[in-house]
């Protein structure tokens, strides 16, 4: 079965929903590994989520500082980037 970006992002939040960060961590990274994803930033912001409550401080931090580069005019995540920065 093909799933596209859509679909793992649903996949990745349902996943999220039920305490399973790791499955959804997967989720968003096979998304974003796919050709042409339009939802892009949402599953990247969704990513670094993920990885911050899987308890992986160091690389949500690294992956907030290169979502900051990419979307700099995202002020959404500022709470998310304070909170990593004291991890």
């Amino acid at each position: 079965d093909i799933v596209d970006a859509d679909g793992l992002l649903n996949i990745g939040l349902l996943q999220m929903k039920s305490g399973e960060y790791d499955h959804a961590v997967r989720c968003f990274e096979a998304a974003l590994a796919l050709e042409n994803v339009v939802n892009r930033q949402v599953l990247e912001k969704n990513r670094i989520i993920a990885y911050e409550y899987a308890g992986e401080f160091q690389t949500a931090k690294k992956l907030m500082k290169e979502y900051q580069k990419a979307y700099p005019q995202d002020t959404s995540m500022e709470k998310e980037r304070i909170f990593l920065e004291t991890r």
